[in-house]
């Protein structure tokens, strides 16, 4: 069975597993919601580096990925910086603050990440 467009992935496996399993979609649903709250905690450790969702595939973080994205997000925010130094209308300046606030805590997650790799090396 393919995917339609109009669902998100999430909800196209609580619809199989509804139909397969022949149980409710709202239980079905909190258990996926479960499943996806833990990985997401157990990929903030940053002893993590690989999780595997049984039957679904197995995700892994590339250290080599990682340092370039922290190159690129620090280009991100000294241009954002800068950007902000300028006169900009309030939609534009909160749209920049956002993606600031943004690139900030994708650094700092990856941070926490290599660092420990390159601690433990």
């Amino acid at each position: 069975m393919d995917k339609p467009i109009s669902l998100s992935v999430k909800h196209w496996i609580i619809r199989n597993m509804s139909v397969k399993t022949m149980m409710q979609e709202n239980l079905i649903e909190t258990v996926v919601n479960h499943q996806f709250e833990s990985a997401y905690v157990a990929l903030e450790d940053p002893h993590c580096f690989s999780m595997e969702f049984s039957g679904f595939g197995k995700l892994l973080f590339n250290k080599k990925k990682a340092l370039k994205k922290i190159e690129k997000q620090n280009s991100q925010i000294r241009t954002f910086e800068e950007l902000l130094l300028t006169e900009l209308s309030p939609i534009r300046r909160r749209n920049l603050e956002m993606k600031l606030s943004s690139a900030k805590k994708n650094l700092e997650h990856l941070k926490k990440k290599t660092n420990e790799l390159v601690s433990n090396i």
